[in-house]
C-alpha cells in the first residue's frame, strides 16, 4: 500500500512538473513510464497474496462475493466513463484510468481465489478468455498502428459505415496480435531460452 502510494504521488508531480504540450508523449507514450503500470499490478498483486494466504482475510471476502462483484462492474463502468467523458487535457494522465483497472484487478482476482466456482470466474478461466489476456499486450502495442494506417482506407475505398470498419479493425488487430504474440513470445523466448542454456552449458 505505502509502494502505491508512493507510485501515485510520483506520477501526480511528473505530470504536474511536466509541460503541456509534453505530457502525451513522455508520461503517456513513453515507455519507460509504463514502468509505473506494471509495479501498480505487481502491487494489487502482493496484495491478492496476502488475502488468498490468510485465513481470515479469505474468510471475510468469501462472504462479500456480491460486493465484490459490484466493485468490478464499478470499475468497467467507470474505465469506460472517464475514456468517453475525461477532457482531452485529461487524457494523459493515467491515474485516472488505474483508479478504475485496479479495482477490476483486485475484485476480480480476490473473487477468484475466494469463490473460485463462481460463474464469473470459470468464464475467465475458459480457454478463450485466456487466450484473449495472453496476446492483450500485444493487441495494446498494435491496435493505434492498425487503427491509425487502416480506418481511412477502409472508409475511403470500401465506403464501410463507422459500425463495419470498428468490426473489421478488431479482428484485423485480434489476428496481427495473436501472430505477434506467437512470433515473440513464444517462439522468440524459445530460442533465447535455448540460447541461454547453450551459453550456460559451455561456460
Amino acid at each position: 500500500m505505502i509502494l502505491s502510494a508512493i507510485l501515485v504521488g510520483l506520477y501526480s508531480v511528473f505530470w504536474l512538473l511536466c509541460p503541456t504540450i509534453w505530457r502525451h508523449s513522455v508520461l503517456y507514450v513513453n515507455p519507460s513510464m509504463r514502468l509505473f503500470d506494471s509495479v501498480l499490478g505487481l502491487c494489487i498483486g502482493l496484495w491478492v497474496i496476502q488475502i488468498r494466504d490468510a485465513a481470515k482475510w479469505q474468510l471475510f471476502f468469501s462472504k462479500k462475493s456480491l460486493w465484490l462483484y459490484i466493485f468490478s462492474i464499478s470499475g468497467v463502468v467507470l474505465l469506460i466513463g472517464l475514456s468517453v467523458l475525461l477532457p482531452g487535457r485529461l487524457k494523459s494522465f493515467s491515474l485516472m484510468y488505474w483508479i478504475p483497472t485496479a479495482m477490476i484487478l483486485f475484485s476480480l482476482t480476490t473473487l477468484n481465489y475466494t469463490n473460485p466456482s463462481n460463474p464469473l470466474s470459470k468464464l475467465l478461466n475458459s480457454r478463450p478468455i485466456q487466450w484473449l489476456g495472453r496476446c492483450s499486450f500485444s493487441f495494446y502495442m498494435i491496435h493505434a498502428l492498425v487503427i491509425r494506417y487502416c480506418a481511412e482506407y477502409l472508409r475511403i475505398s470500401f465506403g464501410f459505415g463507422w459500425c463495419d470498419r470498428a468490426l473489421i479493425l478488431f479482428v484485423t488487430t485480434l489476428l496481427l496480435a495473436q501472430l505477434s504474440y506467437w512470433l515473440i513470445e513464444v517462439k522468440l523466448t524459445e530460442q533465447l531460452n535455448c540460447l541461454v542454456q547453450k551459453i550456460v552449458s559451455h561456460e
